[in-house]
């Protein structure tokens, strides 16, 4: 019967060349976690190195220790395998938002460009709003200046004619 909580830390298998009269030999060492005394913290602990007869007799055969490394082995396969799924998973999924962040950048990326283009062009309205406004200012400033001058024409052409009538009449003969 096994040891209750123990596992097979060290397996060494010595086979023998075709044709040896000598049977093939292991010899095994076990290992279990205790928790010392006054210790939270599990620490390992080993047995002394075992031949085929001490092994035998700890509960331990070669068709026991072989059927157990194999359901290890086994089990450590199944659990690489759930973790190769898990992170293919992952990995699949990192990829579809990978895939949805490049589209979305290039999406982006369209509207930022159509974004600029409308920029551009309302700069390009202002620019012109400014240099048509800037010319009907400089067309009115002249039509002012005309005026001006025309009012000042005429108010010459009052202050003449006041002084005019302000001369006397001559008699007549």
């Amino acid at each position: 019967m096994p040891i209750a909580g123990a596992f097979i830390f060290e397996f060494l298998y010595r086979g023998r060349a075709p044709g040896d009269p000598e049977p093939p030999a292991y010899h095994l060492i076990l290992g279990k976690m205790v928790t010392e005394t006054f210790s939270d913290v599990p620490t390992l602990s080993t047995s002394d190195t075992m031949n085929v007869e001490q092994a035998t007799a700890a509960g331990y055969s070669l068709d026991e220790i072989l059927t157990e490394i194999n359901a290890d082995t086994l089990a450590h396969n199944d659990a690489q395998a759930t973790q190769i799924t898990d992170l293919q998973a992952k990995l699949d999924q990192a990829n579809e938002d990978l895939q949805a962040s490049s589209t979305t950048a290039t999406s982006q990326a369209s509207q930022i460009e159509t974004l600029n283009a409308q920029m551009a062009q309302a700069k390009a309205d202002s620019d012109a709003a400014a240099a048509k406004a800037a010319a009907d200012l400089a067309a009115l400033q002249e039509t002012v200046d005309a005026s001006a001058a025309t009012i000042k024409d005429l108010a010459k052409q009052v202050a003449d004619l006041q002084a005019q009538l302000a001369q006397p009449i001559p008699e007549s003969a």
